[in-house]
């Protein structure tokens, strides 16, 4: 029966081994030992206290936004006893938009339950052998001391322990994903939200009961959050460029211009928004992540207020850039030879330079990139640090005192000695 073969087959079978009974009392014997099978696969639903439990997931869709097909991952966390969710979309599904989508979910309840149940998700879980227990993953277990919550991961290849959501991510593909497209990420994440805003208006299959009501017995048992949150953790810290510009996978983004020089903290959101903080933490800045290796991604703003305004368009850029330098038109000669040069920028950055250092220095870089033919950028900002260390002033030669000496021979000396 192990192999699932029919009825008339295993009567042949054992029949070859010396079985003389009838294949109807052989049906008996099946039927009974299938009702046991059937028996011991049943789960007996059981109901969670209110705080108890959520219990979080994830699934795969394609949707449409802007026109082009995108994958994306739809996060649930949803509270055992009244069924509230919180539903998340992401453009990846690294640990740190897991964890983030956890506990954005966690903080939109305004509360946190005792335990959170998983299923054994690589992100999560690093092993967990049958019937032992589960290794989790450290960055999840910070999350969980941080909400005080007890990590629970799902009995291996028993999914059944992870019984309360009723078919949610069936029923999100049906009533929301099909026949949709959105104009943007931000359109798919807030209709999200008002579809599970309304579907938590109706009833609940279950309990019979909306989870909006439910809900309302359920939050004031909930533990209390913790003041700050744990992705903030998850930042990556960088300098900003005295361009404005900071580098994050591969891409550069645009920095408000009073940031260059200092350092900062880059947050990524969602795999689609990247959160630029100040050494504080407060968000300076957001940048719609690129996924363009090499591209550079410009928010004008950024560059206001700069002394003397520069010019956008390349000929009045470089008109600029001929007359504030005595070199300009030799440096703009040498930099036509570099056919892989965004001109624009490159005159721009260099103008800009004036805002952290004097004409006379930024002159005397470009005389070194003309005499040594290097059209770099980052060749000039290296020379520049340099030059703007402090040197030692050693005097001249010409400043020193000329005093008359005369030579005395050693008997001189050695008779001072007695």
């Amino acid at each position: 029966m192990s192999k699932k073969l029919i009825g008339n087959r295993i009567y042949k079978e054992i029949c070859k081994v010396g079985y003389t009974g009838s294949i109807t009392t052989l049906y008996r014997f099946i039927n009974f030992h299938k009702e046991n099978v059937e028996a011991f696969k049943t789960t007996v639903r059981f109901e969670t206290n209110p705080g108890e439990q959520a219990q979080f997931d994830w699934s795969p869709y394609s949707v449409v936004i802007a026109g082009e097909i995108v994958q994306v991952y739809c996060f649930l966390t949803i509270l055992s006893y009244s069924r509230k969710k919180q539903i998340v979309f992401s453009k990846t599904q690294r640990i740190e938009a897991v964890l983030d989508a956890l506990e954005s979910g966690i903080r939109g309840f305004n509360g946190v339950p005792k335990q959170v149940v998983i299923d054994n998700a690589k992100q999560l879980v690093l092993s967990h052998p049958r019937d032992d227990q589960a290794v989790y993953h450290p960055k999840f277990l910070e999350l969980a001391r941080t909400y005080r919550f007890s990590p629970y991961a799902c009995q291996t290849y028993w999914p059944r322990t992870k019984g309360k959501v009723e078919r949610p991510f069936y029923y999100i593909e049906q009533h929301f994903i099909k026949g949709n497209e959105f104009n943007s990420f931000e359109e798919l994440q807030n209709r999200a939200e008002e579809f599970i805003h309304e579907w938590e208006l109706e009833p609940n299959k279950t309990t019979l009961v909306p989870p909006a009501i439910l809900y309302n017995e359920e939050q004031p048992v909930l533990m209390e959050l913790p003041i700050s949150r744990y992705s903030h953790h998850l930042k990556e810290t960088r300098k900003v460029s005295w361009d404005c510009l900071v580098s994050y996978r591969g891409v550069k983004y645009s920095v408000p211009n009073q940031y260059a020089g200092k350092s900062i903290w880059l947050n990524e959101k969602q795999g689609h928004l990247l959160q630029i903080l100040n050494e504080s933490g407060m968000i300076v800045c957001e940048h719609i992540l690129s996924t363009q290796k090499g591209a550079t991604v410009i928010n004008e703003v950024h560059y206001e207020g700069v002394k003397g305004s520069t010019p956008k368009s390349l000929p009045k850029v470089r008109e600029k850039f001929i007359d504030t330098f005595s070199v300009g038109k030799e440096y703009t000669d040498l930099l036509k030879t570099d056919v892989k040069a965004n001109y624009t920028h490159r005159y721009r950055n260099i103008l800009e330079l004036l805002n952290h250092y004097e004409v006379y220095q930024v002159e005397e870089v470009l005389k070194q990139a003309i005499l040594y033919k290097r059209t770099e950028y980052n060749f000039l900002v290296n020379l520049l640090k340099n030059i703007a260390r402090k040197k030692t002033i050693v005097p001249q030669a010409s400043r020193i005192p000329d005093v008359q000496t005369k030579t005395r021979s050693l008997d001189y000396y050695s008779g001072l000695l007695h």
